[in-house]
């Protein structure tokens, strides 16, 4: 396992390659524009900790799911990644559980026929959400959203599916 003790970018022209074992991001940030993503074993993950995950230009499509962010050295159950930033435009490609803050800077992340659950709060910039009809919204936790949650946190003007379970 790597626990990073400090920032780390990775440039539009490298490669996030996970081969064994966990990248651990502490309380520091991943900026990752890596147009390839490998995660070659079933125990290879980047455990969110406590840290953010940004989500930049050149970032592989549809690489970021649960099954990317571990806590343990196994495939199994959801995986956690603690804060989201999202400076390009994504689509998930799985179902995505943020256990911190979710902030859509400048771009927009889809979910279609996704679960995108957030745990702490939400903020945008001028990002959207896009759930294509069939992504469900679940806000868990019990943090606030940075401004009151409305339609225009969504690109199609409204949520589709939305679970409530703050508390």
């Amino acid at each position: 396992d790597v626990d990073m003790g400090m920032n780390v970018t990775i440039s539009a022209a490298g490669t996030l390659t996970l081969t064994k074992g966990i990248l651990d991001l502490n309380t520091y940030t991943l900026t990752n524009g890596a147009g390839t993503i490998n995660e070659t074993a079933a125990d290879a993950h980047i455990n969110g900790n406590a840290g953010t995950y940004i989500v930049a230009a050149s970032h592989q499509a549809t690489a970021l799911d649960d099954d990317l962010f571990g806590a343990s050295n196994t495939s199994a159950g959801t995986g956690t990644l603690y804060n989201l930033e999202v400076d390009a435009a994504h689509t998930v490609g799985g179902d995505l559980n943020v256990g911190g803050t979710c902030n859509l800077d400048a771009a927009g992340l889809t979910y279609t026929g996704q679960t995108l659950t957030i745990n702490g709060a939400i903020s945008r910039t001028t990002g959207t959400f896009t759930h294509g009809g069939t992504g469900t919204l679940v806000l868990a936790g019990t943090s606030n959203t940075t401004a009151a949650l409305s339609n225009s946190f969504f690109a199609a003007g409204y949520c589709d599916n939305l679970t409530m379970k703050r508390g």
